[in-house]
């Protein structure tokens, strides 16, 4: 099962769904699992008020989401994690017809204050970035996480839902340690969403490689010139100089990348590769993408599961 399948799973059970709840419970195929039960939010426009017994994960696998607690109210995107401490009271709206909202409600026998603790013996700066998102936990309740679904981290959790529904061998152990993981690439990944800007000397070639790696599924000229803090103009002038490179091509460069390891797996369709990547039309991936390669991405694929079978 990919990212994808999940997704489809998901999408199935809400569309099959006929009953008045507002969240659907997934259940595991093994049904000694300790961590957590799974909930998918159903597809209704009106507010929908919870309140969490213990530490629960929202994920925000597709589409957008509204959420209000007692003193915030914000939305949640397309990759988008919130992490809600004990005796939390949070009210969810759905914005989309695609939204697909998943939620992690932990048993009293997780704690990801364990999670936490699992450093050894973090360096200064490690020390700095946990003790930030630990304060916000103790602070305001819940940690929000500006996560894509091109993340590492939101990979791994794909994984372990994968894990959690299939329930395989040697569940138990390997969905705790896909948490641990994803905890830990998403604390690195943050620093990543939340670079220096240009105004405290934080651009350069480096910067901007990792601003795209982190956002070039939503991306533009107007929104990294002003997260760096310059106007459009001299931005796109400053990085050509500095890079050799315009903004987009750099852009389109990595969506290639990434478009091929997409690619790679068969389960994943074109319609979902092309908006993974941030593309607006089909014809206008196959320009690009025929204009890097050679050939059409269905050709490519074809070349590229021959060559994996080839060398296998």
């Amino acid at each position: 099962m990919t990212t994808f399948s999940i997704g489809h799973y998901l999408d199935n059970i809400l569309k099959k769904d006929n009953s008045k709840k507002a969240e659907i419970e997934i259940i595991s195929k093994n049904t000694n699992f300790p961590w957590y039960k799974l909930y998918v939010e159903k597809r209704h426009l009106n507010w929908k008020e919870y309140s969490t017994t213990n530490p629960t994960l929202l994920i925000c696998l597709t589409g957008e989401v509204e959420i209000q607690t007692t003193k915030q109210q914000f939305k949640l995107y397309s990759g988008n994690l919130i992490l809600f401490k004990p005796q939390m009271t949070y009210r969810v709206r759905v914005l989309t017809k695609e939204t697909i909202l998943v939620k992690l409600k932990t048993s009293t026998c997780f704690s990801w204050k364990n999670i936490f603790a699992e450093m050894g013996k973090p360096s200064i700066k490690e020390q700095v970035v946990k003790n930030s998102f630990v304060e916000k936990y103790k602070n305001k309740g819940f940690i929000k996480l500006e996560n894509n679904n091109i993340m590492l981290s939101n990979q791994i959790l794909n994984r372990a839902i994968e894990e959690y529904i299939q329930g395989r061998m040697y569940v138990t152990p390997i969905d705790l340690a896909y948490l641990r993981l994803a905890v830990f690439f998403s604390f690195r990944e943050q620093l990543f969403v939340t670079l220096p800007t240009a105004k405290t000397g934080g651009f350069s070639p480096e910067t901007l490689t990792q601003y795209i790696d982190t956002n070039f599924a939503d991306i533009s000229l107007e929104k990294a010139a002003s997260y760096f803090g310059f106007n459009k103009n001299y931005f796109s002038s400053l990085v050509k100089e500095k890079t050799g490179q315009s903004f987009m091509e750099q852009v389109d460069e990595r969506r290639m990348q990434e478009a091929i390891t997409l690619l790679r797996d068969p389960d994943i369709s074109l319609k979902e590769i092309i908006k993974q990547l941030g593309y607006s039309s089909k014809s206008f991936f196959y320009k690009k993408f025929n204009s890097y390669f050679g050939m059409t991405p269905t050709e490519m694929r074809k070349k590229l599961i021959k060559d994996n079978d080839f060398n296998n």
